[in-house]
């Protein structure tokens, strides 16, 4: 049955790889993440905004995750800035998975995203909302200090969505913000809405809930 040789090929080649991870995993740890990381950022160097994101990028990313170290979540944090959605969606998968064993192991790719600002500092707020830690709120007030309208708006729009009252008194300081930004409210687009006008509305939600 053709059917069943493919499946015995399938089993055939897991254990092959299975044998090759081992082989990998005996080298020196430092060694196995030049390699990693070397791979990924090459990776992101080549790939477009509408490229397929390549099977061994997917394979490359979770074995990063084993090197639980900071330069591994700076390299993850460097993808969730891709112009590729796929990288970027890619990169915050794999973030997550490494924020599972807290939030410190992926602050350095948060850091990052402060320092640097970008598209990955507008997708980081979002990401940490899924991030299960007491110090989240915390952390996503930092971005409302960003210099960045689309960024701040983030920040907001994430604080809401985590629904910490606590972070109220930090969107209170931000309702006179004049700064213009794109939202979209009933599938219609507005260009006219203000960061205040969003932490106001922000406000409201939590003080509701």
């Amino acid at each position: 049955m053709p059917a069943k040789d493919t499946l015995m090929k399938i089993i055939q080649l897991d254990e092959e790889i299975a044998t090759e991870r081992e082989k990998f995993e005996s080298f020196p740890q430092s060694e196995q993440e030049d390699v990693l990381v070397d791979y990924f950022g090459q990776m992101l160097e080549k790939h477009g905004e509408n490229d397929t994101v390549e099977v061994g990028a997917i394979r490359v990313a979770e074995m990063i995750l084993s090197q639980g170290s900071e330069r591994a979540a700076r390299c993850l944090g460097n993808g969730l800035g891709h112009a590729n959605p796929d990288v970027r969606l890619l990169s915050g998968d794999a973030l997550l998975h490494l924020a599972q064993d807290g939030l410190e192991r992926i602050m350095p790719a948060v850091e990052d995203a402060l320092e640097k600002g970008g598209l990955r500092a507008e997708e980081m707020p979002f990401l940490l909302t899924d991030v299960d830690h007491p110090d989240v709120p915390r952390v996503l007030e930092r971005f409302l200090a960003m210099e960045t309208p689309d960024v701040v708006a983030s920040a907001i729009e994430a604080l809401a969505e985590y629904g910490d009252s606590s972070c109220v008194p930090s969107l209170k300081r931000i309702v006179g913000d004049k700064r213009k930004i794109s939202v979209e409210e009933n599938d219609v687009e507005k260009d006219d809405y203000t960061i205040g006008q969003l932490a106001q509305d922000a406000i409201d939600m939590l003080e509701e809930a």
